[in-house]
C-alpha cells in the first residue's frame, strides 16, 4: 500500500511542477509577443522616416524581391520564396527569419 501512496505523491508533485512550467512559458510568450510588437513598430517608424534605399544600404531592408514560389507549409501556412532581379546588397537577414512586408 505505501508504494501505491509513494506513486500517487510522485504524480501529485509531477503535476504541481507541470503547472508550474506552463504559467512559466505562458509568461515567456506574453513576453516573446510584446518583444514581437515592439519590432514592428520599430519596422513602422523606420519606414516612416528613412527613406527605403537608406534602410537598404543600413541592411535591414531588402527592396525590388520578387516571389519566386510559393507553396503550403506546415499547419497550412503560405511559404513565399523570393528572388532579387539583381545582386542583393549586404544584410542581416538570416534562413527562417520572420519579415514585415510593404507593398
Amino acid at each position: 500500500m505505501t508504494v501505491i501512496l509513494k506513486c500517487i505523491a510522485f504524480f501529485v508533485k509531477a503535476e504541481l511542477l507541470l503547472v508550474q512550467l506552463i504559467k512559466k512559458m505562458h509568461e515567456v510568450f506574453k513576453l516573446l509577443c510584446s518583444m514581437v510588437y515592439i519590432l514592428i513598430i520599430f519596422c513602422r517608424i523606420l519606414q516612416e522616416n528613412i527613406p527605403a534605399k537608406e534602410l537598404e544600404r543600413r541592411g535591414v531592408c531588402l527592396l525590388r524581391l520578387v516571389i519566386a514560389s510559393r507553396r503550403v507549409g506546415l499547419y497550412g501556412r503560405t511559404v513565399l520564396q523570393f528572388e532579387a532581379d539583381k545582386n542583393l546588397p549586404s544584410h542581416s537577414f538570416t534562413p527562417g527569419i520572420n519579415l514585415l512586408f510593404t507593398v
